[in-house]
């Protein structure tokens, strides 16, 4: 007896133009790449070379997996910092360790004496926080895997190649435009590295689809500065990327390494 599909059922020519739809969009997860076309020389932001891998430039005629990279979703790293604070100061005890602790931890539970509270029980207490972060923040990405991502959505990119993280710290100056920060390719994750899609194409807002051939702009969570593509270049004749008030538009792309 032939099948007879209901009005919840969706035919196979519906769920083919769905998927096709699907592939206009960026969504989390995607290998993507970020073109430039400013100072008459269209190239892709990149890493660097050789000793200097971890700067972020723009490179003219590479189409490499130095120009990769896999859009993550946003997620938090209190604990981790907290953690990594306590096993810096390595002191018999820590004066008044509640007011550091991350909001994960409970300060009541903590053992204390004159308002101390012992390196070794902070520690402990500390490395239990991180890995609970750790173990939610594996849960954000699994339940945003595939997900459309959004203009004004806060992003994390992590370089395919070595599998370091997109950030920006405005306290050191970049190589060649020193009055612009440091663009850098870092090896984890953190606040320096929250960014957000904005849309330059006309049309577009915060909260629309961001789309594949979208004309967008990279700007830093932290800072509220944008990625620039610099008109200097190292000696491999790479543009640098910094950090800076005026910004660059990029067109994105799927990667070829994404299938």
């Amino acid at each position: 007896m032939p099948h007879v599909m209901n009005a919840l059922e969706s035919s196979p020519l519906e769920e083919a133009i769905a998927e096709d739809e699907d592939e206009k969009y960026i969504k989390t997860g995607d290998l993507i790449v970020f073109g430039s076309e400013e100072e008459g020389e269209p190239g892709l932001m990149a890493s660097g070379t050789g000793f200097h891998e971890d700067d972020v430039v723009v490179t003219v005629g590479d189409r490499d997996q130095r120009c990769v990279f896999e859009v993550f979703p946003m997620t938090r790293y209190t604990a981790r910092k907290a953690l990594k604070r306590v096993r810096r100061d390595k002191t018999s005890a820590i004066p008044s360790a509640r007011d550091t602790l991350p909001t994960t931890v409970d300060a009541s539970s903590l053992p204390a004496s004159s308002g101390e509270v012992t390196v070794g029980v902070l520690n402990a207490e500390v490395e239990e926080s991180s890995r609970a972060e750790t173990v939610q923040n594996e849960a954000i990405h699994s339940q945003l895997e595939g997900k459309v991502v959004k203009y004004g959505q806060v992003i994390q990119l992590q370089h395919l190649h070595n599998g370091k993280w997109l950030a920006a710290r405005t306290k050191d100056c970049a190589d060649l435009e020193t009055d612009c920060a440091k663009v850098f390719l870092h090896k984890e994750g953190g606040s320096k590295c929250w960014f957000k899609l904005l849309p330059r194409t006309s049309g577009k807002s915060e909260g629309d689809k961001v789309a594949v051939g979208d004309q967008v702009v990279l700007q830093h969570k932290k800072s509220g500065n944008m990625i620039h593509r610099s008109n200097m270049t190292n000696e491999a004749g790479d543009y640098e990327v910094n950090l800076a008030t005026s910004l660059t538009v990029f067109t994105l792309a799927h990667s070829a390494a994404g299938g």
